[in-house]
């Protein structure tokens, strides 16, 4: 079998996004194409350039939306509009409405006004629901234990779906609001500290927004690679793709291939979830085995974390970004000249300190 996994570079001033296509199969006559987050809209071209390029189709197998923040799901409309795709995979909180009203503090919602409010609140969202339906494809919401293709779906549960939706920035008022979650504000970072190989300083306190926490977590093994994308999913969503893996004697630690979670932010990871998903730390000058690639912009100045690269790093993991070029991790398959040859990133001896 061969694949090939491009990250597609999503320039937008400071702020990153995610924009990935792949395609596999045994022949690439039969191919299966599959775009995971669209990035803006100017992405959401490039994707569909790309993938009538390099890939020499304009048939898409499945779509996949992991959460509805702009820079993950603007791009999409352009490739549901412009490529032939089959099917659709995204969350629609708003077909959900009446399990949710009860959980929102203003208990004057209706069904149908709830419904109306959270398309409003998740506009490019609703939009792209609108393309694929007036094109006629199906669209199905992708929760734990659901097979995408060669992705296994690994979080989240429709429950815990459900308990997160209401905590999403955009979103009316909770009922209860739930401990361990930030909205906008973020630590700033005030100085640099001294990192060495045996002394880790990423915090084991680490919280991210609902809306990243929702995200779409993907498995996949092919041919013996096994891949793990993570949009910008936190500590708890990771936790819980850890368990579910473990149940399901999957061994995420044997992994080839992991996005660096939410662009290389450290309010996403910690050390003993990396150990969970990753490994333990390694002796210094041990062997690099495996790959992580974080998407960032190429104007951005925050991403990737340097605290996060070296974390990754110390458990055995060469780690890249995507910057103002695309990347391509393939098997079985030859290497293209535009296809960027990228620099890993080197190992810090300062990183970030926080408050």
């Amino acid at each position: 079998m061969f694949f090939e996994l491009d990250f597609l570079p999503v320039d937008s001033g400071e702020r990153s996004g995610d924009a990935i296509c792949m395609r596999y199969g045994e022949r690439e006559e039969e191919q299966i194409v599959i775009v995971i987050d669209g990035g803006t809209v100017e992405t959401g071209e490039n994707l569909v350039e790309h993938i009538k390029n390099f890939y020499n189709t304009d048939v898409v197998d499945h779509v996949i939306s992991t959460h509805p923040d702009s820079d993950h799901v603007s791009g999409l409309r352009k490739v549901v509009e412009e490529l032939d795709v089959k099917n659709v995979w995204m969350h629609q909180p708003w077909n959900h409405a009446e399990e949710l009203k009860d959980k929102f503090k203003d208990t004057r919602f209706t069904t149908e006004g709830l419904a109306k409010k959270l398309r409003e609140a998740y506009s490019l969202a609703a939009e792209l629901e609108e393309i694929a339906e007036e094109k006629g494809v199906p669209i199905s919401e992708p929760f734990q234990g659901m097979q995408v293709g060669v992705f296994l779906v690994l979080s989240p549960t429709l429950d815990w779906y459900l308990d997160l939706v209401p905590q999403f920035d955009n979103t009316p008022e909770a009922k209860t609001v739930s401990e361990g979650f930030f909205k906008k504000a973020i630590r700033a970072v005030l100085s640099w500290i001294d990192e060495e190989w045996d002394i880790e300083t990423l915090s084991e306190t680490a919280n991210t927004s609902p809306s990243n926490e929702s995200s779409v977590i993907l498995y996949a093994n092919l041919d013996d690679k096994k891949i793990l994308l993570t949009a910008d999913s936190g500590i708890q969503a990771l936790g819980a793709a850890a368990d579910y893996a473990e149940d399901n004697e999957i061994d995420l630690k044997k992994g080839n291939f992991y996005q660096i979670p939410h662009h290389g932010s450290r309010n996403n990871v910690t050390p003993t979830v990396l150990n969970r998903i990753i490994g333990n730390k390694l002796p210094k000058g041990s062997q690099k085995i495996k790959i992580g690639l974080a998407s960032v912009s190429s104007q951005s100045k925050t991403h990737p974390r340097k605290v996060v690269t070296n974390a990754f790093q110390r458990r055995g993991v060469e780690t890249y970004k995507t910057d103002s070029e695309w990347v391509c991790y393939r098997h079985n398959i030859k290497s293209r000249e535009n296809a960027t040859n990228m620099e890993p990133i080197e190992f810090s001896s300062q990183v970030e300190a926080s408050e």
